[in-house]
């Protein structure tokens, strides 16, 4: 399976974890095929608090610019990088220490 079948796959998959935990969600970047300059894939309302969460399956990873983002918008709230794992079953939180930090 190439790269972005696993991705629209993880995303899918991602928006039912989301639901199943009653998050609210307010926006999602991934539907587009253009570049969203590094804005995470979905922007979620937790009990009335501000959530950012990056989606990453197979091998991509964080780009500098994706980091950089990450950092200034951890102020409005919470910011997680999520992984979908290799069975394609559960997603595993891949948030870099220093964006753990609030």
């Amino acid at each position: 399976m190439h790269g972005p079948q696993r991705a629209k796959i993880a995303n899918k998959k991602f928006n039912a974890w989301l639901k199943k935990r009653k998050l609210f969600v307010l926006g999602r970047e991934f539907k587009h095929s253009v570049q969203s300059g590094g804005w995470p894939d979905y922007v979620v309302r937790n009990k009335g608090r501000l959530e950012f969460y990056e989606v990453k399956s197979g091998k991509h990873r964080l780009d500098p610019h994706q980091l950089e983002i990450l950092r200034i918008i951890r102020r409005l709230g919470r910011v997680y990088v999520m992984r979908l794992d290799r069975a394609m079953k559960k997603f595993i939180d891949e948030t870099p220490e220093e964006l753990r930090q609030l």
